[in-house]
């Protein structure tokens, strides 16, 4: 009984644990998240072995995001965003001006899944950020 009453504490723990760490599967809290732009994710394609979607961003602040930045985003089963698979980040390495756009991708793959079974994937958690 005392064996099944600590296994139950150390999971209950860990569950407590893992809820506090935030929904950001990639990168680190510790950086300079953008807010002044604008996405629009363009398309969405469930490939054998792997998930892209496509589409711009645009700079709606002041002032130019300067290199490097990085935009990244969260992969999910669907748009229930209940179960999430991971997450992908790509780097620029050019500046982005006040009101310009320029286009981007991220690609996700797992080998735990086979991907094109997820049709109706979801993504979300789209950010730009620069590191401190």
């Amino acid at each position: 009984m005392r064996l099944v009453s600590f296994c139950l504490l150390i999971v209950s723990a860990f569950m407590i644990n893992s809820e506090g760490c935030g929904s950001r599967p990639v990168g680190s809290d510790d950086v300079l998240e953008i807010t002044h732009v604008e996405f629009s994710v363009d398309s969405t394609y469930a490939l054998t072995s792997k998930f892209m979607i496509k589409g711009t961003v645009k700079n709606t602040g002041s002032s130019s995001i300067q290199p490097p930045w990085y935009i990244e985003a969260s992969f999910y089963k669907d748009d229930t965003y209940s179960h999430i698979f991971g997450g992908s980040s790509t780097m620029k390495n050019f500046a982005l001006n006040s009101g310009v756009s320029t286009d981007w991708s991220l690609s996700y793959s797992s080998g735990a899944i086979v991907e094109s079974d997820y049709q109706d994937f979801g993504v979300k958690d789209l950010r730009v950020y620069v590191n401190h």
